[in-house]
């Protein structure tokens, strides 16, 4: 007993088992000592010295059944992920980064923050312990929950060579452990991936080295997993290996080919080993395809294989399933697991979540978590489970629980041929802007919303350093962050977090998709803006798209005392008389015809155009608009249809017909609220399809928008 407790701390280093003082340690001090106790001879000798010391041991061996009784329940998985402390700055001002967990059934980043550093790379997560690489190749085992000290193994011995560290803390490519070593502590194994051949290295808790299985014998392994009491590793040529045994005292292994290496696949893929929830050997086939022209790998799509042992094959085989009926697979870095989804709300079944450190090769580079998601094994369909998004828990940010969210235009362009304009889909991005929520956390320097307030949100975040930004025209910005604009993930989401500055409470009156009407409403109201809408301008709107609609709606709130339509489909022109319209115009698509149908327009105005706004930004409505409009007026081009055309610009000009361009909008959703809550604007009619959240309904949603006919604003009810 001396011993042990002289080795606890040199508070003991004086003291003499016939001190009085040994009754009345602290208690502090006991629950470290009894911690130290692996043996349960050492636990019962130290309880019978006093009743304080048999207090704390009771209490220890209490903890202890509680966590074997959580260890025995399984849990849902939590992602680590960047979480910006603002109370915790460096000498720049700036938020330290550090790990939050966050819950990707309930979307919710939850306030607990783990003591490693997310600049810190963890090489594996397995039963409830993190593995991070030293400098000196050795791998420290961290378990922030229950506040052991970390474990730190052996260095590996370096096959590699690098010029910085870190290109050896992504040296090491995966760690697991066999059990957690707070519970076993003298009898769990670790197994480790490592270097650039991805070879195998194995430790068991009281050895002093490694032991390695060499390039000859296992290379280019993918995944490996403590099955049935035994490492099993498989390599990128899907072949299975069982580890027997091994020992850390001669560094002999047994090895054991359960199914060979098929040498014949050329795909680029990894494997992940699972245990389902019946106990079956599972192997998920992770098929990635080239990101771009560099070494950048995304996920393509998976498949599963069983290991069989049936009677009919002489030895055993991977057979692909097309289901894993209710259970959910996780794979990463962590050890790859599974549950059944029903157990869990908000877990998907026959689904398998997927998460990797994206990183370039040459030279090793980390670009953080870019390729996650959920991939349905019964439709092959992809979704988000969480966004990166450097912004989390930001001082100045929100965090809202999205209930309403609009189809644009481009977010159909993109759904149907993954890009829009200039602008290409390169990996997988949410999409959605117009939108409306509830907040559910404030961060801690916002003043003006509260939680459980109902905001409609302005998707671009200007960098507010550039010229555009410093003179208020912050839509212009060179380096605007705009939802659903490659890369930048879109509002089609559960929750997101975003400043609190673009954030418009919605009075009372107002639904929440009446605020995500602000977004495309708020184009018309820009548009109205830069063209001096006015109660002495009439307006000529070409194109009864939604945008001309929202145009129309605000033209009139503005006072516009005429405003004409024009379009070539009889149900939006029927619409836009409906909304108020004081005549429409239907036209044809024919550019050899706009002097004839211009004359048709003057004529449905009755006077002049002062004012046109082209929602369409084709060849033929530009001419239209220049030929229509007074001398003296204005036209302003919304649309973008084309990217170059050819127009009569000469004779506008020597008309002084001003021509004005409108990219999204700057300053715009406080007066779209106040016409909303006034009554001036009705976007109500606007909305002619709803759909829920569901895999189907998303579907369905964005196969109503681009059929078009008599959809105008297809919305979504979260």
């Amino acid at each position: 007993m001396h011993t042990i407790l002289v080795c606890c701390g040199s508070y003991m280093a004086d003291a003499s088992p016939d001190s009085p003082d040994w009754a009345s340690l602290p208690a502090h001090l006991l629950d470290t000592i009894v911690e130290k106790l692996i043996y349960l001879s050492y636990v019962i000798r130290f309880s019978i010295v006093c009743k304080l010391w048999l207090y704390s041991a009771t209490i220890d061996n209490q903890r202890k059944q509680q966590h074997r009784a959580l260890l025995a329940r399984k849990q849902i998985p939590m992602l680590m992920v960047p979480f910006s402390d603002p109370k915790d700055n460096n000498s720049d001002g700036e938020g330290q980064e550090k790990r939050g967990l966050y819950s990707i059934t309930c979307c919710k980043l939850y306030d607990f923050q783990l003591s490693l550093s997310y600049r810190k790379r963890c090489c594996g997560s397995s039963h409830g312990w993190l593995a991070t690489v030293e400098d000196n190749y050795a791998i420290t085992l961290i378990n922030p929950f229950s506040g052991v000290s970390p474990i730190t193994l052996p260095p590996l011995m370096q096959v590699d060579t690098y010029t910085d560290f870190s290109e050896m803390e992504y040296d090491i490519v995966k760690v697991v452990l066999s059990a957690d070593p707070y519970m076993a502590p003298d009898s769990y194994q670790v197994a480790a991936i490592y270097s650039i051949f991805s070879l195998v290295a194995l430790i068991k808790s009281d050895d002093a080295a490694w032991t390695y299985i060499s390039k000859e014998q296992l290379r280019l392994a993918s995944d490996v997993i403590y099955y049935e009491s035994q490492f099993h590793v498989i390599d990128e040529w899907c072949g299975l290996t069982k580890i027997k045994s091994f020992s850390g005292i001669d560094h002999s292994i047994e090895l054991e080919a359960i199914i060979k290496p098929d040498l014949t696949l050329r795909t680029i893929q990894s494997s992940y080993l699972v245990e389902s929830s019946t106990g079956e050997l599972l192997n998920v086939v992770h098929y990635l395809e080239q990101k771009d022209e560099i070494d950048q790998y995304v996920t393509w799509y998976f498949k599963v294989y069983k290991l069989s042992h049936s009677s009919e094959q002489p030895h055993p085989t991977w057979v692909e399933i097309e289901s894993i009926g209710g259970d959910a697979l996780f794979l990463g870095d962590n050890y790859s697991f599974s549950l059944l989804a029903s157990q869990f709300p908000g877990c998907w079944p026959n689904s398998i979540y997927f998460t990797d450190d994206f990183i370039t090769v040459e030279p090793i580079k980390p670009l953080g978590p870019r390729d996650m998601g959920i991939f349905n094994l019964v439709d092959k369909s992809f979704r988000m489970h969480y966004t990166h998004d450097p912004s989390h828990n930001g001082a100045h940010d929100v965090r809202v629980r999205i209930k309403s969210v609009g189809i644009c235009g481009s977010d159909v362009h993109y759904y149907k041929h993954m890009s829009c304009g200039d602008y290409h889909v390169k990996e997988p991005m949410v999409i959605g802007h117009e939108c409306a929520g509830i907040i559910e956390e404030v961060g801690t320097e916002v003043k003006s919303l509260l939680p459980g307030d109902r905001v409609a949100l302005e998707p671009g975040i200007g960098c507010w350093h550039c010229n555009p930004c410093k003179e208020g025209r912050y839509n212009l910005c060179h380096d605007m962050k705009f939802f659903a604009t490659p890369p930048i993930h879109g509002s089609l989401a559960d929750q997101i977090v975003h400043p609190a500055s673009l954030c418009f409470k919605l009075p009372d009156n107002l639904t929440l998709e009446e605020g995500a009407m602000c977004e495309p409403l708020s184009v018309g109201v820009y548009a109205c803006r830069r063209a001096n809408v006015s109660p002495e301008t009439t307006v000529l709107i070409l194109g009864a798209g939604p945008i001309g609609l929202v145009t129309l709606l605000a033209a009139r709130a503005f006072g516009a005392p005429k405003v004409v339509v024009v379009d070539v489909d009889d149900h939006r022109l029927s619409v836009a008389k409906e909304l108020g319209a004081a005549a429409v115009v239907k036209v044809s698509s024919d550019i050899q015809v706009v002097d004839k149908e211009v004359e048709e327009i003057k004529n449905a105005m009755g006077g002049a155009v002062d004012v046109t706004v082209d929602c369409c930004g084709m060849s033929k409505t530009v001419s239209t608009a220049l030929a229509a409009t007074a001398s003296g007026g204005k036209v302003c081009v919304v649309g973008m249809a084309h990217c170059q055309m050819s127009v009569p610009l000469t004779p506008a000009a020597a008309r002084e017909v001003d021509v004005v361009g409108v990219f999204r909008y700057r300053n715009t959703w406080p007066l779209c609220i106040e016409f909303l809550s006034s009554g001036k604007i009705d976007v109500k009619p606007l909305i002619t399809h709803r759909f829920g959240f569901t895999q189907e309904e998303v579907e369905a949603a964005f196969e109503t928008s681009a059929r078009g006919g008599s959809a105008i604003k297809v919305m979504f009810n979260l």
